[in-house]
């Protein structure tokens, strides 16, 4: 994992914080799906903390910091 600087993680998550802040009834509401949180908010949390979220490592999936999980189809 890189190093991301303290300062700049702050930048971002404030950043994200407030985007959650300001579209709350959005966020709340049933349409907004679990993949839409994992893009908007999650992936982005990671990357605020340095971590290889897109492989740019091009490593195989046994030695990635970060796999998506596929859904399951439970639905």
């Amino acid at each position: 994992m890189s190093q991301a600087t303290f300062e700049s993680l702050q930048t971002k998550l404030a950043r994200l914080v407030e985007t959650f802040g300001k579209n709350l009834t959005h966020y709340k509401s049933s349409g907004y799906d679990e993949a839409s949180v994992r893009n908007e908010f999650i992936t982005p949390f990671f990357d605020a903390l340095g971590w290889d979220t897109a492989n740019k490592a091009g490593l195989i999936p046994p030695h990635r910091e970060v796999v998506v999980e596929s859904r399951t189809g439970r639905d």
